[in-house]
C-alpha cells in the first residue's frame, strides 16, 4: 500500500513538472504572477531573488515571474521577477 502511494505521488509530481514547463513563457520551469512585492507560484508567495523585483516598470500585479529551477522541492530558491534592480 505504501509503495502504491509513493508511485502515485511520483507520477503526479512528474506530470505537474512537465505541464508547468510547457505552459510557462520563456525558459521558466515554474511560472507565476507578481502579487505585490512577491511572485505567486501555485498559490504560494515566494520572494524575488537574483536582484529582481515585482515593483517598478515592467512589474506590478499580474506580471509574469518564475523560476528556471526544475527542482520541485526548491521552487522558491531562485525566483526571478520581471524588474532588474
Amino acid at each position: 500500500m505504501q509503495l502504491t502511494n509513493i508511485a502515485v505521488a511520483l507520477t503526479l509530481l512528474t506530470g505537474t513538472a512537465v505541464q508547468a514547463h510547457l505552459g510557462c513563457p520563456g525558459d521558466y520551469w515554474y511560472c507565476g504572477k507578481c502579487n505585490g512585492s512577491s511572485c505567486k507560484i501555485g498559490g504560494v508567495n515566494y520572494g524575488c531573488k537574483h536582484s529582481t523585483s515585482c515593483i517598478g516598470r515592467g512589474g506590478g500585479d499580474g506580471a509574469f515571474c518564475g523560476t528556471k529551477n526544475d527542482n520541485i522541492f526548491n521552487i522558491g530558491g531562485d525566483v526571478e521577477c520581471p524588474v532588474k534592480k
